[in-house]
């Protein structure tokens, strides 16, 4: 759910930032003509509407907000991470899908070898040991050395 909160939230912000720089580069022409013994037309540029300013101060506070709730989204997770004191049901709210999968298989399992959350999930070697050293700092699971192989289990 969060990650498509933060893609909803990243789409908001493309489409704002393309709308306020259309409404800013191009301004509306205001024509003037005046008549009497002869008509002269010329075009007053950088002329901007009501609705033109209602548009840019809507999607600037649109733009702005969204943009808040992506930086505060990622310093409140940081914050839990370095205070210690996470609680375990909070801290998974904050895990990615992948990395969800791989501590849900760590806990059904208590204690796992390395590879074999590789094999059973899919991923690459590579990308399990980050997933696992993220976990670990998140203080969800430990990784302990067992001869060529990590056991992975649940840290308490």
């Amino acid at each position: 759910m969060e990650r498509r909160t933060w893609l909803l939230a990243l789409i908001v912000i493309m489409v704002s930032a393309v709308v306020l720089i259309l409404k800013l580069s191009t301004p509306a022409y205001v024509q003037v003509i005046i008549e009497g013994n002869s008509t002269i037309v010329r075009e007053i540029p950088n002329l901007y509407t009501n609705r033109d300013v209602v548009t840019v101060l809507v999607f600037s506070f649109i733009l702005g907000f969204c943009s808040a709730y992506l930086l505060f989204q990622h310093v409140r997770s940081e914050v839990k991470l370095k205070e210690g004191k996470v609680d375990v049901a909070e801290t998974v709210k904050l895990l990615s899908e992948d990395e969800l999968k791989v501590y849900a298989l760590v806990k059904e399992e208590g204690l796992i070898y390395q590879h074999e959350i590789v094999r059973a999930t899919g991923f690459s070697k590579a990308k399990v040991s980050r997933i696992l050293d993220k976990l670990e700092a998140m203080g969800l699971v430990e990784k302990k050395r067992k001869g060529m192989s990590n056991i992975v289990l649940l840290r308490k």
